[in-house]
């Protein structure tokens, strides 16, 4: 999600305030949503390689927890 301060986030609970944007939980959907700039265009902003590579790996920490707790979709 995009924050007040023009920052990007992950709202796992989808209750902050601000911009979101759903990315399902497959590798593939953040990876099309980073590189074709499908993200920043729902967001309404424009991720610097930084908050790409964050958003990236902490996409994959994400499922890689659900794939160890049996969530992933």
């Amino acid at each position: 999600m995009s924050t007040a301060d023009h920052g990007v986030e992950i709202d796992r609970g989808g209750k902050a305030a601000g911009r979101g944007a759903y990315l399902c939980h497959r590798p593939e959907c953040w990876e099309a949503g980073l590189k074709s700039r499908r993200l920043e265009h729902a967001l309404r902003t424009t991720l610097s390689a930084e908050n790409q590579a964050e958003l990236q790996k902490k996409a994959g920490e994400i499922m890689e927890g659900d794939a160890n707790s049996g969530q992933n979709e």
